[in-house]
């Protein structure tokens, strides 16, 4: 028996492995679950674990930038988590903000530059309105101690002609909002279930009213649904978020771990029912789960993204985008 140790998020899709309703005759998993910026930190700060999930740009960044041993991972196309986090975004009142067309020369909270949601949000900027990455201030709201691009290096080698600016441990998104010292930011109030996380101050909050309060607003009524049909038509494509990794030196284990825990299940439908129950497969947030898939068809929404795409997203976040056909 092989013992690994995986490293996920909370999400429906890997619950029967979690709890034992699929197994494996050679290997035996020993899961950590935590939250994805603490995981995603945890991977690039410690790189601890056999079997984790991962944020596709960091990925993308990690072999990029990896020297020696460091960040020595391989990947699956498998993409547990879909669901675009920036169409969340507030904007504060005053701002002039009706759409991500207003935000040519604003300034925008990003969590992190590095992480996939901001990445895919710079693509809507570029691919609908042709704004690029240099034509907004970015402001990251993850101190450097715990921010995933200073681990890949973007504090000391930014893209190029791109302003970061990462927040001091007394700023945060909130009251940088509704003071009016951002225009725009997304993950403005706490997400995460505090008990799955060790470091507890990664994603911070400064306690400012959201609901009710006049001077923030969410800038998508339809949660991002108008949207996601524009960039679909316009590209022809659909975005994933976290795909699977997992260490070069396990290899040759990975390929027996899927046909293993694929073929010893008794009910090999338990994933995906288990997937749909709980909404992993879900693109917006919170909105019900028949909107997910219209207008788009759900072999679109599963396809996995090639390594030639992976290193074209990345090489347009972090240098001038080459011209749209």
């Amino acid at each position: 028996m092989l013992n690994l140790t995986a490293a996920v998020t909370r999400n429906p899709r890997f619950e029967p492995l979690i709890d034992g309703t699929i197994t494996s005759k050679i290997l035996n998993l020993q899961f950590v679950v935590t939250t994805p910026p603490e995981l995603f930190y945890r991977n690039l700060k410690y790189d601890e674990f056999d079997v984790f999930e991962m944020s596709l740009s960091e990925l993308a960044i990690s072999q990029e930038r990896g020297e020696g041993t460091r960040w020595q991972w391989s990947a699956l196309p498998v993409f547990p988590a879909k669901a675009f986090l920036w169409f969340g975004l507030y904007v504060n009142s005053e701002a002039g903000i009706r759409g991500i067309q207003d935000l040519r020369g604003k300034r925008v909270g990003v969590p992190d530059y590095a992480m996939t949601a901001a990445l895919w949000f710079r693509s809507f900027l570029w691919e609908l309105h042709g704004i690029r990455p240099q034509d907004i201030s970015w402001h990251v709201g993850r101190t450097k101690q715990f921010s995933h691009g200073a681990l890949v290096g973007l504090d000391q080698h930014p893209p190029t002609g791109v302003a970061l600016r990462w927040l001091t441990e007394e700023e945060t998104f909130d009251r940088m909002l509704d003071r009016g010292e951002l225009d725009a930011a997304y993950s403005i109030a706490p997400r995460h279930d505090p008990k799955l996380q060790t470091f507890g101050n990664i994603d911070r909050y400064g306690g400012t009213p959201i609901a009710g309060n006049p001077r923030l607003r969410k800038l998508f009524d339809d949660g991002g649904h108008q949207l996601v049909i524009e960039y679909f038509r316009k590209t022809g494509s659909f975005r994933p978020t976290t795909p699977l990794r997992f260490k070069s030196v396990c290899s040759t284990s990975i390929p027996g771990l899927l046909w293993s825990y694929s073929s010893s299940s008794k009910k090999p439908n338990t994933q995906l029912t288990k997937g749909r129950n709980g909404g992993a497969q879900l693109i917006f947030i919170s909105t019900a789960t028949t909107r997910q898939t219209r207008p788009l068809s759900s072999a679109t929404i599963l396809f996995p993204m090639a390594s030639k795409k992976i290193k074209r997203c990345w090489s347009f976040s972090s240098a001038t985008p080459t011209k749209r056909a």
